[in-house]
């Protein structure tokens, strides 16, 4: 999933410990950084935002340490998100199962209009901890039935619909965040350095 990706980076250590190698590497060699920031350049996820900036302004380095940067805060935000769902009753009570029943939000298709239920009140933490591992690459209007009375009804009075069968602002198109896709290349231009050392040290010796 997207969180084995923001630790590991397509095949990297899952706690993250190439991510100082290729900081030596670059630090040690302004033609390896000069080379990667080059690769950098032309990665669609570079072409906006704080990433872009960086490479832009600071070369390949900048940009992984702002890469670090994020990928500590995608952390944070995950920890977040699981200790408040850690927090919650493992066996929802009779009153809980009652509020998320009639949760005015996430049941307004059934025409509820009780309390915000737990769940609901924790959507904040999980959309800033989903959105920081994935983009959408447009949004699309979704039509849905109409709902009268509770009952999904496509031919329904528009004016009596409930919740969100009004018509939902959809969102398609799931990609990977540009912090994935960098650590993905910054992974993947390591790897690469690290086969064509080997490829010649090999040739060397032949």
């Amino acid at each position: 999933g997207g969180g084995g990706a923001v630790g590991g980076a397509a095949g990297g250590a899952a706690d993250g410990h190439w991510l100082p190698r290729l900081r030596a590497r670059l630090s040690s060699s302004l033609q390896a950084s000069e080379g990667l920031r080059e690769r950098l350049g032309g990665e669609a996820c570079l072409t906006s935002g704080s990433l872009a900036m960086a490479l832009d302004t600071g070369g390949a380095l900048a940009a992984l340490s702002t890469a670090e940067e994020e990928r500590r805060r995608v952390f944070a935000s995950r920890r977040r998100l699981l200790d408040e769902l850690d927090a919650m009753s493992p066996q929802p009570s009779e009153e809980e199962v009652l509020e998320s029943g009639s949760c005015f939000r996430c049941r307004s298709d059934w025409g509820k209009e009780g309390a915000l239920c737990a769940h609901c009140k924790r959507e904040g933490l999980y959309d800033a901890y989903f959105y920081s591992l994935f983009t959408h690459r447009r949004q699309r209007q979704v039509e849905v039935a109409a709902v009268r009375g509770g009952i999904a009804d496509s031919a329904a009075d528009p004016s009596r619909d409930a919740g969100a069968m009004r018509g939902n602002v959809g969102e398609a198109f799931l990609e990977d965040a540009p912090l994935l896709r960098l650590l993905s290349a910054l992974s993947g231009w390591l790897n690469s350095q690290a086969a064509a050392e080997a490829a010649a040290a090999a040739a060397a010796q032949a």
